[in-house]
């Protein structure tokens, strides 16, 4: 009936905000002093990390991580500086159960990280990605999520910036299949979304980390 069909889209809307703001709850408190005991043990870690390079009078900082969730937690991070002529990258990795997997920094020629921010950070910084969303009908809208997804976040922590963003990776999608033989619903945000200046820096930015990955220079030192 048509109420069953609204309780149902009522159902699905207020599932996709708790998720989201389950997500963002988690995002945030990784991130400010006050909750820092909340924020998972990964970030913790590149957050003591952080403290020690801004105690060597490092002033340009940041890190990109992808944080994966299903039936539990999976991240990897990468932590990036800047020291005088020189850059160093470091790999962080938290499985399903800890410890932390803490790497050797290495030196690279940065070109997709600092210069890409520097180029494009006053578009970074009013760029947002909108959740995926369909119209079931022309004067409503819906969104739809995933509890099992990845999401990817970029954090400048310089001396003198300070930025973060994150996006859920299921936000992209063109499409999500139907059961019943119906159409596949349509993510109206598909194109907006993907041609983003954010999305872009994820692309090359997933591109680089992946050639460094394969070319199997990452030494694990400790766990955490």
């Amino acid at each position: 009936s048509r109420n069953e069909t609204i309780a149902k889209h009522v159902a699905n809307n207020l599932k996709n905000i708790i998720k989201h703001l389950i997500a963002l709850i988690l995002f945030l408190v990784s991130f400010t002093g006050t909750a820092q005991i909340f924020a998972s043990k990964m970030d913790s870690i590149i957050n003591l990390r952080i403290s020690e390079l801004k105690n060597d009078s490092i002033t340009e900082i940041g890190y990109t991580k992808i944080t994966c969730i299903n039936y539990g937690i999976f991240q990897k991070g990468y932590l990036i500086w800047n020291d005088k002529s020189k850059t160093f990258l470091q790999k962080f990795e938290e499985k399903r159960n800890p410890p932390v997997a803490v790497f050797q920094p290495i030196n690279i020629t940065d070109t997709v990280f600092f210069p890409f921010y520097n180029i494009n950070k006053k578009l970074l910084k009013t760029e947002d990605v909108k959740p995926f969303s369909y119209h079931p009908e022309p004067d409503k809208t819906y969104t739809v999520s995933s509890s099992h997804s990845c999401y990817r976040f970029f954090i400048i922590k310089s001396v003198n910036e300070e930025f973060i963003k994150g996006f859920d990776y299921y936000d992209l999608k063109e499409s999500k299949e139907n059961n019943n033989g119906q159409e596949p619903t349509k993510n109206i945000y598909f194109e907006k979304n993907n041609n983003l200046m954010l999305i872009q820096w994820d692309k090359i930015m997933k591109e680089f980390t992946e050639n460094l990955e394969s070319e199997n220079i990452f030494e694990q030192i400790k766990t955490e």
